[in-house]
């Protein structure tokens, strides 16, 4: 407890912190390991149950089987869900919407991607140059023709 700062009045060797800390510490510790034991583990090995069947079933040449398992394995998550229609399509909206964007990002970053390197990237080897860098940001904010009540001097 030594990282509290004197101004706020507080002893930081103060028992009733310590003891506090520790109860919050013990606590997120026990929920954490409740997560861990009904949750994390039993999805994992549900996952790992169903990529070995299905990993044996492709190196065994039975794509068939693969397939019916696959499709089983779907519709138990979807049952397991239980989604109405309407949010079915919600899910096919926000996939197709968040797709796009990735495609979109993909494509900018091709055409503009160099220019955004060359910019942040280069400014960190000319360490020295802050003198040109002042000058730059000035110059580029004279070019955005700003109000007046946007005008900030550098002191």
């Amino acid at each position: 407890m030594a990282w509290l700062p004197a101004s706020l009045g507080l002893n930081s060797t103060s028992l009733a912190w310590r003891t506090l800390a520790d109860s919050l510490s013990e606590t997120t510790g026990a929920w954490a390991q409740v997560v861990f034991d009904h949750l994390v583990i039993p999805v994992g090995s549900f996952l790992l149950q169903h990529t070995e069947r299905a990993v044996q079933y492709t190196l065994n040449g039975d794509y068939e089987a693969v397939q019916d398992a696959t499709r089983e394995t779907l519709t138990s998550t979807l049952s397991w869900l239980d989604l109405t229609t309407f949010q079915v399509k919600l899910l096919r909206e926000f996939f197709v919407i968040f797709l796009g964007n990735s495609l979109l990002v993909l494509v900018a970053w091709s055409i503009y991607g160099a220019r955004i390197r060359n910019k942040f990237m280069s400014a960190g080897r000319r360490r020295g140059s802050t003198r040109r860098t002042i000058e730059e940001l000035r110059t580029s904010r004279s070019e955005l023709k700003l109000p007046q009540e946007m005008d900030f001097k550098f002191k």
